[in-house]
């Protein structure tokens, strides 16, 4: 930082002025630009390599006054080392600062903290001190994606609705099938709970594998339920031999899973502590789903069967008086 003397302000200079013959002397001055070749070379005046790397010369550097007298820089200013601007940055052509800080997630979250500075803090800056303040980039696009998301939830659902109505030949089983989908979405809400976590991107995105695994044990129930269907066994019977006979692969299915995740339980590093609401989706939305699964699945297929039997009768009791 440069300040002026008395003396320097009697001699009629400004800071601007030693500051312009301070950034010739260790930047250059274009004194002359000879074009060579077809090149344009600059020629610049700057103090010696020696005398730049010398803190101590500087204040014996010359400053030209008026009528081409020079004066030491010590006699008209004074020279105080101080932290420099590394970069000026811009916003929509404003000048610009970055605000960041680190969350201690023990205490609180990133949504929390931003909803609370928005209500209290931020208008107050604001009105104090004439600046406007958003969130950054980062921010910004992680609000983008939870919307994409959303619409990618919509549409995964869809996809595998028509799949498994492809598949199983039928428009009522898939629902069965489906309904897994919300008993893993609650497992991990309640995982989420019990571990003392926060929801972030991690945790949706763990939220769309949970989607395609927990279908995984329904779709093993219900294709062995059809298998029996197909060989004529009875609606009950064939429901209640695709509980007992699959209920060691769907367990297998579950549990594989469950033991390959749990290893990133067991990390310590901070990567691991980042990617912990993944696998915390997966394990227990996966957990949850699958004790429920062996219950709730046969109980929907026999009801969706009963419904597809007296739609069936009445259909056959419309054409029989008609």
């Amino acid at each position: 930082m440069v300040e002026l003397t008395a003396e320097g302000y009697s001699l009629g200079l400004t800071v601007a002025e030693v500051g312009r013959q301070l950034r010739a002397a260790y930047d250059g001055k274009i004194v002359q630009i000879i074009n060579s070749g077809g090149e344009e070379i600059e020629v610049r005046l700057s103090l010696t390599n020696a005398n730049r790397e010398n803190v101590l010369d500087i204040n014996r550097l010359p400053i030209v006054i008026d009528y081409g007298k020079v004066v030491p820089l010590n006699v008209v200013a004074a020279v105080y080392p101080r932290q420099g601007i590394k970069k000026i940055k811009h916003r929509n052509a404003d000048l610009a600062a970055k605000v960041l800080a680190d969350v201690d997630n023990n205490i609180t979250n990133e949504r929390e903290i931003i909803h609370e500075l928005q209500k209290s803090s931020i208008p107050l800056i604001e009105s104090a001190y004439n600046v406007d303040i958003s969130l950054g980039d980062f921010s910004l696009e992680k609000e983008e994606q939870l919307e994409k998301l959303k619409l990618g939830a919509i549409v995964s659902l869809v996809l595998i609705y028509v799949v498994l109505a492809w598949v199983f030949s039928s428009y009522t089983w898939p629902l069965a099938v489906m309904f897994t989908i919300p008993l893993g979405l609650i497992g991990a809400i309640f995982g989420h709970w019990v571990i003392g976590i926060d929801f972030t991107v991690l945790s949706i995105l763990g939220f769309f594998a949970l989607f395609g695994i927990v279908v995984n044990d329904a779709i093993v129930l219900i294709t062995f339920y059809k298998e029996m269907r197909g060989k004529g066994v009875p609606t009950d019977e064939a429901i209640e031999l695709a509980a007992c006979q699959r209920f060691r692969a769907v367990l297998l299915t579950s549990v594989t899973t469950i033991v390959g995740l749990s290893a990133i339980f067991f990390e310590d590093s901070q990567l691991a502590d980042y990617a912990l609401p993944l696998p915390v989706t997966i394990c227990a939305g996966l957990a949850f789903a699958t004790v429920l699964t062996l219950i709730i699945v046969p109980v929907l297929l026999s009801v969706i069967e009963s419904m597809n039997a007296s739609l069936g009768n009445k259909k056959m009791t419309k054409m029989l008086v008609g």
